[in-house]
Order: structure tokens, then sequence, then C-alpha cells
């Protein structure tokens, strides 16, 4: 599976906030997105544990 720029950005800050790098703030800043969003991302990648290490 390939991942497009903007996918391997947005799982690679999501994974911060996973880790408890990065605060779901901090991440919707970067992303240009609303904290809701983020929070929508992370669930997503919660559920979909299979995708590759950026």
């Amino acid at each position: 599976m390939k991942l497009t720029m903007q996918e391997a950005e947005r799982y690679k800050v999501i994974s911060e906030v996973e880790g408890g790098y990065l605060k779901v703030g901090e991440a919707a800043e970067i992303l240009g997105l609303s904290e809701r969003h983020v929070y929508r991302i992370k669930c997503e990648f919660i559920l979909r544990p299979n995708l590759p290490e950026p």
C-alpha cells in the first residue's frame, strides 16, 4: 500500500500524538485541521493499524 505525501505526513503526526509526543491541538496546527478532525483521523488510525511505517 502506497501513501500519498499528505497521507504520510498525517500518519507521522498522528503516530506522534499516539506516542504522547504531540498533543491533539499541536497536531491540528501542524496539519492545518481542526482538533475534531484530528480526533477523527486518530480513530481511523487506531482502526487501521496495518498501515506501513513512514
